[in-house]
């Protein structure tokens, strides 16, 4: 650990646990804040859990809170903690917006998570959260939306790694639509995204088998361009 966090963390003990200040709102933020520091989020939460009441407006306190209970998977109440912040300068910042979208997609709103990225003004900020969120959305199984940030990302930054993303999110689309657990015009999106983007080998033979799919179980897919996103 840095130094100065050594020493941060130190004060931050001292007066958290002295007599004076341990049972105050501040001395309490202090221990929470050398918790913090050493990366025990747990032990974070039982200090900002007992202040809660005190700090509901405070933005500083929701983002730590919220933080926090995120890092010990307490997703629904870490999204809601969260969503408390006001702040426009907090809510814009990709560290905050990281962590919603994270509550978001472990929440099973994953559609959530893509509207406040649509809704970035900040290129850079706008371009982190998108590979955070494809490979996010494709780690817990929110295929079609993961299918949707690597053909962005293919656009903004073409690599093999965000090809082979995009294919495999394509592929996971069908899965679903095969278990029942999407419409089929989910995978009818995706076809039209493949043919709108690079044609090769491996996207056109993707396209064949869904469509030989389609044909199979009387849904007819189309060549239709690009819908609108």
């Amino acid at each position: 650990m840095n130094e100065n966090l050594r020493k941060a963390q130190t004060f931050f003990q001292s007066i958290g646990s002295s007599t004076t200040e341990c049972d105050t709102i501040e001395g309490r933020q202090c221990m929470a804040s050398c918790f913090r520091l050493s990366n025990v989020f747990s032990d974070e939460l039982i200090y900002l859990e007992s202040i809660e009441q005190y700090m509901k407006d405070d933005d500083d306190f929701n983002w730590n809170y919220g933080v926090a209970l995120a890092s010990c998977q307490k997703y629904a109440q870490a999204e809601e903690v969260l969503s408390r912040v006001k702040r426009e300068k907090y809510r814009n910042d990709q560290v905050y917006l990281s962590w919603l979208t994270r509550c978001y997609i472990m929440n099973n709103k994953p559609e959530l998570a893509w509207n406040l990225y649509i809704n970035i003004d900040n290129h850079l900020v706008a371009i982190y959260l998108l590979n955070f969120l494809a490979h996010e959305f494709y780690r817990m199984g929110h295929f079609y939306f993961s299918f949707k940030a690597f053909v962005f990302l293919e656009k903004f930054s073409p690599s093999l790694d965000n090809s082979k993303g995009k294919i495999s999110s394509a592929i996971g689309v069908f899965f679903l639509l095969q278990q029942g657990k999407i419409e089929a015009d989910k995978l009818q999106e995706v076809i039209h995204y493949l043919l709108d983007g690079p044609q090769t080998e491996e996207v056109n033979k993707c396209i064949k088998a869904f469509k030989i799919w389609g044909k199979t179980n009387g849904i007819n897919f189309t060549d239709e361009p690009e819908p609108d996103v």
